[in-house]
């Protein structure tokens, strides 16, 4: 797919499309697991209402690419700053990245953002993700200097918490 010229589709999805939306979240936390804070086996039983939920309480964006969902962000309000929105969960398939889909997803949660009147992006990214760091880097966004840990049996992961001013 990396190789497409077909543009990036990026759809805002509700709680109706909750399967979607576990089925590509599970895929992110199978495929690239030292990128995320929750693992897998916390994720992988979780009921319908769990995910119907979690799609109700924030805004959630799939990516699709000739016709396939291949990526997924959320956002909402940051848990620290009512002035900031929270950026999370930005994954995107292996085998569609480098096709701007990543860019795309970020784009989605920068324009929702500045246009429902929030001054910031946050987002917390690991230091076992080094391909997340290059990407928001160049999307203009920098730490901020905090930092935190993943818990056990992960600790040795740190994260960096970035921003981008709107």
């Amino acid at each position: 797919m990396s190789a497409t010229t077909t543009p990036v589709i990026v759809e805002l999805v509700g709680a109706e499309q909750w399967e979607r939306v576990k089925a590509l979240r599970l895929a992110s936390l199978r495929q690239d697991p030292q990128a995320f804070f929750k693992l897998l086996s916390e994720e992988i039983d979780l009921a319908e209402a769990e995910w119907r939920s979690r799609l109700a309480s924030a805004n959630t964006w799939v990516a699709v690419l000739d016709g396939g969902d291949v990526g997924v962000v959320t956002s909402s309000p940051d848990w620290d700053d009512p002035n900031a929105a929270h950026l999370s969960g930005l994954w995107v398939d292996r085998s569609a990245r480098r096709c701007g889909a990543a860019q795309a997803l970020s784009g989605a949660v920068v324009s929702h953002a500045r246009d429902t009147g929030f001054r910031r992006v946050v987002l917390w990214v690991a230091s076992a993700n080094a391909g997340a760091d290059r990407l928001y880097a160049g999307l203009g966004f920098t730490r901020t200097g905090r930092t935190d840990t993943f818990q056990p049996p992960r600790d040795t992961y740190t994260e960096w918490e970035l921003e981008l001013m709107l």
